[in-house]
């Protein structure tokens, strides 16, 4: 339990540093009420941390999915919020003499302002997911477990703003008047650039990833064009009794279109990564299908391995394969991670599978779960929980029931493996000893890319690696 604080409390130190609108403001609320107005204002921000901390160790599908599919909006509220306060800083002439009404309805006004605008960052949950991948919190955890994670977030991101006020207040004593009030004029100055620039980041961004994909393209020059939007629509894929989570992402049209398959990763949802990529490769003409492997928890660990969810990637398959609007002899799969190892396993074990792209596949959970179970090969070994994995006995039992080089050597068709530099939890070796196996696999590697490509140049580089692959399988 103390682990997992002092690695919530790494998080909100390394995580929260006060730059932006938020620091900007705290810094301009200190001077302008002291230290605890500026704290307090600093503490709005914060909270909304934690809220999306507790979407992301818990995994909360609704929140992160109302974020990924209303990000323009929040970003945009957001950003008009920022310009607000600006312009009514720079408008108020503040001086240094000139009292605050310290009463709990400012404070609340200064704690209330500063958690509008965090929690309007949709971009500070894919902060949040790194951060827990580079943590290695990808885990399931017990609320006790998670709420000591939560409560390092908060007293690390507090720190900063305490450290801030403290700093900004001293600063104060020595301002003369005239700096004073060109100190409040230039903060309020910031707080509309940054407002402005967010919105001008928003729509740019916006207008990037509706152009066609071939203006997109970083390494060639493709000649397949998107010629409209992406529709989303949810898939109903039944597993026995059990609703499979998922959303379809279509070009325009009635079809039939070639299909990608997305699998995530150990521990997350389709919301963490796998949604974006079908985003884009849907603007790229094909269908592409991101689903939850564990329904409806999806972060549970328990009673789950790489062969049930294998069980469960067969199964969408299967369905996928029968809508009217697919070509199901244009059927892709992609895997992240332990996604990345199912994919593998069930494309080496089928005949439909056209082609594979494995991102950082995670071909290390057998190595990994033979150090935790030494005795592993012995006869009558007993498998047991893993608490501190948050795993079954089935879980490790599953995974070295085979070994994962012997099953992908029956892959015969193309594959992609994109992989980073700097991976942590999946070394770069796994990917190049699979390159070394596979009859037709090329690897790309992302110079300083972790494990996780969910934003930025790794997220941007890996999407294009993947479609200029499976365009090139279609001209095939």
């Amino acid at each position: 339990m103390l682990e997992l604080f002092i690695k919530g409390l790494l998080i909100g130190i390394v995580f929260g540093v006060p730059a932006g609108a938020i620091g900007a403001l705290t810094i301009q609320r200190t001077l302008e009420g002291g230290f605890l107005y500026g704290f307090l204002t600093g503490m709005g921000s914060s909270v909304a941390d934690v809220l999306y901390g507790i979407a992301g160790i818990f995994g909360i599908t609704v929140i992160t999915g109302f974020l990924n599919r209303y990000e323009v909006v929040c970003t945009i509220i957001g950003s008009i919020l920022i310009i607000l306060y600006g312009i009514v800083i720079i408008r108020k002439k503040y001086t240094k003499e000139q009292k605050v009404i310290k009463s709990g309805k400012t404070y609340l006004s200064g704690f209330g302002s500063a958690f509008a605008i965090a929690i309007m960052n949709p971009a500070t949950v894919v902060s949040f997911m790194v951060a827990f991948t580079a943590f290695g919190l990808e885990q399931q955890y017990t609320m006790a477990e998670g709420s000591a994670v939560i409560l390092g977030i908060l007293i690390g991101t507090s720190a900063w703003w305490a450290f801030i006020s403290f700093l900004t207040k001293w600063l104060r004593e020595k301002f003369t008047d005239k700096l004073f009030v060109r100190m409040n004029v230039v903060l309020g100055a910031l707080l509309i650039l940054f407002g402005i620039s967010m919105i001008i980041r928003c729509f740019f961004n916006t207008a990037l990833s509706t152009r066609t994909p071939n203006v997109l393209n970083l390494e060639s020059q493709s000649t397949m064009t998107s010629t409209a939007l992406p529709e989303t629509e949810q898939t109903v894929i039944m597993q026995n009794s059990t609703k499979i989570d998922g959303v379809m992402y279509r070009p325009d049209g009635d079809g039939p279109f070639p299909v990608v398959i997305l699998t995530h990763g150990f521990a997350g949802n389709y919301t963490y990564i796998t949604e974006n990529i079908a985003k884009e490769l849907s603007k790229a003409g094909f269908a592409a299908y991101a689903f939850n492997l564990r329904n409806p928890d999806t972060r549970s660990m328990k009673n789950t391995s790489v062969l049930t969810e294998a069980v469960t990637l067969n199964e969408v398959i299967n369905q996928i394969k029968e809508l009217n609007y697919v070509n199901p002899a244009e059927l892709f799969l992609l895997g992240e991670s332990q996604g990345g190892f199912d994919s593998a396993y069930v494309a080496a074990n089928r005949e439909d599978i056209k082609a594979l792209v494995l991102y950082y596949p995670a071909f290390v959970l057998q190595d990994d779960a033979k150090d935790r179970n030494p005795g592993w090969n012995e006869p009558g070994y007993e498998f047991q929980d893993d608490t501190s994995f948050g795993v079954s006995a089935m879980y490790a039992r599953d995974a070295l029931s085979f070994d994962i080089y012997d099953e992908i050597d029956k892959f015969k068709n193309d594959v992609l493996i994109v992989h980073g530099t700097q991976d942590t939890v999946v070394p770069l070796s796994y990917s190049k000893r699979a390159v070394s196996v596979y009859d037709h696999a090329e690897l790309k590697i992302i110079e300083g890319a972790t494990h996780g490509f969910y934003s930025g140049n790794p997220f941007s580089v890996s999407t294009q690696y993947t479609i200029d692959f499976l365009r090139r399988q279609i001209k095939e």
